[in-house]
């Protein structure tokens, strides 16, 4: 992941619903394994095509995951099982340009399929509206990066400390 990058999990609503009861805010890491499985939810046939509405499919390094987009821009990625069904799917989102384009098409690909963000900078679950995905991105790391590169570096120099 390149500093300039906000990672997302799409996570499946029904089964957050069914391992919590309700929508929870915050995960942690041990209740996102929990909480990221598809299977029990079927992707619509046209996910794929959706994808590639907003980014070109680029070659994968795994059989088992297929990618669209850049490594250091924009990306997608759709993990599969040896079946082909879905196991997880992974959002990077380029805070250098961040697309209204791109941002309303995961949105729109998140309502489509009923799941949430979950920003895995903080784990928060991030409900699929465009004004509250931006929120997150202002608040990110790779928003802060691009803003001011060496007052984020120094920050972590004094996190460290």
């Amino acid at each position: 992941m390149a500093t300039w990058q906000v990672d997302l999990d799409l996570l499946p609503r029904k089964q957050l619903l069914t391992v919590f009861g309700e929508m929870p805010s915050v995960l942690t890491e041990d209740l996102r394994e929990a909480a990221a499985t598809w299977n029990e939810q079927l992707l619509p046939a046209d996910c794929t095509s959706r994808i590639s509405k907003l980014l070109p499919e680029d070659k994968s390094w795994c059989p088992g995951i297929r990618m669209w987009g850049d490594e250091d821009g924009n990306r997608i990625s759709l993990e599969h099982d040896d079946a082909g069904y879905p196991n997880a799917i992974f959002i990077r989102i380029d805070a250098r340009d961040t697309s209204n384009r791109f941002l309303e098409g995961i949105v729109e690909l998140a309502n489509s399929i009923d799941a949430v963000f979950l920003a895995i900078e903080d784990l928060k679950i991030v409900e699929p509206r465009l004004e509250l995905l931006v929120q997150q991105m202002k608040r990110s790391n790779g928003s802060r990066f691009v803003a001011n590169p060496r007052e984020f570096l120094e920050s972590l120099k004094e996190w460290e400390n």
